[in-house]
């Protein structure tokens, strides 16, 4: 994968995560200080352009994006491989980290949050279904409200529509003002 190769390489003090293939350097408040895409394109964001640590890691990285390519391609060395547990599409994920826990990553650089990642199987389980119970509901209330707002919207129509008939009825049968 290379995340943990580009982290130890620049010295990269900030969580170092991937997300869709794209390497993001963040903090514990914010997740993407910094991305730098798998061709070594980096962009700051914004917000905290002119931190001096996100200054350097662009100019580290922009200075030799043909090295970054090569440390991203390189397999990463773990010390350890504990298997941690987490879900995805409804299926129970088994993963394997360095260190357990916030704010550390898995060994395909997925930061693990208390709330996802589990030790133990059956209690990643557990928190899927309470999880996937959650979101269902949720989404049955948008529904419920979607269809209610559906239907005064279908009423408002057949109302307007009703109002513009009868002023056409109104303006065919009115006699056009004498001169």
């Amino acid at each position: 994968m290379g995340w943990k190769n580009v982290r130890e390489h620049y010295g990269i003090g900030h969580i170092v995560k991937m997300v869709d293939g794209t390497v993001h350097i963040g903090s514990q408040l914010v997740g993407s200080l910094v991305t730098v895409t798998p061709e070594g394109h980096v962009e700051v964001n914004r917000t905290f352009s002119g931190s001096a640590d996100l200054v350097h890691y662009r100019e580290l990285i922009n200075a030799d994006p043909e090295l970054f390519r090569d440390l991203m391609t390189r397999p990463d060395v773990f010390s350890a491989s504990i298997p941690v547990y987490t879900w995805s599409d409804g299926e129970i994920v088994e993963k394997a980290c360095e260190k357990f826990g916030w704010p550390n990553v898995t060994h395909d650089g997925e930061l693990m949050y208390e709330n996802r990642f589990f030790l133990d199987r059956r209690e990643a389980l557990r928190h899927a279904i309470e999880d996937a119970k959650a979101t269902r509901e949720a989404h049955e209330r948008i529904v419920l409200e979607k269809r209610h707002d559906l239907a005064d919207r279908e009423a408002m129509l057949e109302r307007a529509f009703r109002h513009e008939m009868l002023l056409r009825m109104d303006a065919m049968h009115e006699k056009p003002p004498v001169r």
